[in-house]
């Protein structure tokens, strides 16, 4: 997993447990499938792959 990849997805699980905390609800299979999910691999790499041409 590129770099940016993993560091944009611990900023999305953080997120969800702010979201959830005052629920005093966490959803633990919601962070493992946003930390670990093999769904999310096709939607993000072009934002990472983005990213990553910017800063070229």
């Amino acid at each position: 997993m590129p770099e940016c990849e993993a560091a944009r997805r611990n900023k999305q699980a953080l997120y969800e447990i702010e979201l959830a905390w005052g629920n005093g609800i966490v959803d633990l299979g919601k962070l493992q499938r946003i930390l670990k999910g093999p769904e999310y691999e096709e939607e993000l790499l072009p934002v990472c792959l983005q990213e990553a041409s910017e800063s070229s």
